[in-house]
């Protein structure tokens, strides 16, 4: 059966690996004894460097696959002995059935437990039991981006589909769960970037702009007229400020439409020189998929 060859596959492509991470160390059969021994972590960084051993993992998706290993690898699942070293048996665990089920039911695991906890922020923030910082933000521009290695790091907020409208609540709730993921890191600035019409939404925390990176591309789609209104927040004088913004632009197929938000009372002229485009970026995680099931109209930044 197909599922029987895979797994024959997967099998094969771990010995081969483990015979590649031996090097001239062993010759045949003594590859596979308990004699050689390779440090977890040493191993580890081999595995997932290898984006074969990752699509096989994950029937056909790399990406799925990296999220298993790493989450194998975050359960100590190879490290049987306890001991810091991995002999092949122990290797051989990667083309295990019931460790991989183990790991899907860990990331499943995960996944709830962010949802819950994103559920509980959004719940304080959009409740009125508190509310978020105010902000500002201001349109910088259309850039390029590149699926394969995107321009602004973290997964795709999914705000809605291409055939379907971007809401402003929808939008709102975003830009708020932003601004206040900024406040708790510190933080004063973020970009955000609307794509493909709208349906999808990345974004940074901090003054980095990685969103340059491919340069300027288009025009985008204009006249969204979305009015995004701010929590009242207080000034650097210490007034008390409340305004609105409109997103106007959102970007199309690998098109990021820009904005910089800056929380209300952030300075202007005093802002630091902007770092390098290749300086590390504090990527906003997208929300894993099982909250976008549970609250489809209030998207989260994970």
């Amino acid at each position: 059966s197909s599922s029987s060859s895979s797994f024959d596959t997967l099998q094969a492509k771990v010995s081969s690996l483990w015979s590649d991470i031996l090097g001239g160390d062993a010759e045949g059969g003594d590859a596979f004894s308990g004699a050689f021994r390779v440090d977890r972590l040493a191993c580890w960084d081999i595995i997932l460097a290898d984006q074969e051993l990752a699509g096989l993992v994950g029937k056909g998706d790399p990406a799925s696959g990296i999220r298993l290993l790493e989450a194998m690898k975050s359960s100590v699942a190879l490290d049987v002995n306890t001991d810091g070293l991995i002999e092949f048996a122990e290797f051989a665990r990667l083309a295990d059935q019931q460790v991989i089920a183990k790991a899907r039911e860990d990331l499943e695991t995960a996944a709830a437990a962010a949802a819950q906890s994103v559920g509980a922020k959004e719940a304080e923030v959009y409740g009125g039991a508190a509310s978020g910082p105010g902000f500002t933000f201001d349109f910088v521009g259309v850039w390029g981006d590149n699926k394969r290695k995107r321009a602004m790091p973290g997964g795709a907020i999914k705000l809605g589909s291409r055939a379907e409208p971007l809401e402003a609540l929808r939008l709102a709730n975003a830009l708020e769960v932003l601004a206040v993921r900024i406040a708790s890191e510190g933080a004063r600035e973020g970009y955000f970037a609307l794509q493909d019409n709208g349906a999808m939404m990345f974004a940074t925390v901090g003054p980095n702009r990685r969103h340059e990176r491919y340069g300027r591309k288009g025009e985008g789609r204009g006249g969204l007229g979305l009015v995004v209104p701010q929590a009242a927040g207080t000034s650097a004088a210490g007034s008390s400020a409340s305004t609105s913004a409109v997103v106007d632009v959102a970007g199309g197929v690998l098109e990021n439409a820009v904005y910089h938000l800056k929380l209300l009372g952030a300075p202007d002229a005093a802002t630091p020189a902007q770092p390098a485009l290749d300086a590390e970026a504090k990527p906003v995680p997208a929300a894993p998929e099982e909250a976008e099931k549970a609250a489809p109209r209030e998207p989260s930044l994970g």
